[in-house]
């Protein structure tokens, strides 16, 4: 937890901000049907399953969440996840 901290704060960004789109916003309905999430966490997978498909071969997609039914959503959809619940160094 503490390198993701660093990572948001530092210079070094691992990460993209994404705005929502017509197609995020059209696919979260679906999703939030699909695995029972709420609109924003649907709207969170939806985001990171676009970025993921607009992502280049060869680069690592991780999906961080510490919400317990969108990371279950997530890892159904296909997702490498980041434990964000596991012991820092360990």
């Amino acid at each position: 937890m503490r390198r993701l901290k660093q990572d948001f704060l530092g210079d070094r960004r691992p990460y993209e901000i994404i705005g929502v789109t017509d197609g995020i916003a059209s696919h979260a309905p679906v999703l939030t049907r699909t695995h029972r999430l709420r609109t924003n966490d649907a709207v969170q997978l939806a985001t990171g399953l676009a970025a993921r498909t607009a992502t280049p071969d060869g680069i690592k997609f991780v999906f961080a969440t510490t919400d317990d039914a969108l990371y279950e959503a997530a890892r159904a959809e296909g997702f490498v996840m980041l434990d964000l619940t596991a012991p820092a160094g360990g």
